[in-house]
């Protein structure tokens, strides 16, 4: 999932209907400036972290998407 607007987060809602989900995990990529990038001087300008904020209740995850951000869930 993504969030490409560059000042306003998104919102997201997942109905697991029929699905057995028993959590998740992510992974984000987001810097602080729209057009940041890795360079050999600063290599680690742009790189993925865990993402955490969300919440799985009723086979529903709910979370925000930052602004300018990717995002990967796996669910498990």
């Amino acid at each position: 999932m993504d969030s490409i607007d560059p000042r306003q987060d998104s919102e997201l809602v997942i109905d697991f209907r029929g699905q057995d989900v028993k959590g998740f995990s992510g992974r984000i990529l987001t810097a602080g400036e729209l057009d940041a990038h890795n360079t050999f001087d600063n290599p680690g300008a742009v790189k993925p972290v865990s993402f955490t904020a969300g919440r799985l209740r009723n086979n529903q995850l709910r979370t925000t998407i930052p602004a300018k951000s990717v995002v990967v869930l796996e669910i498990k």
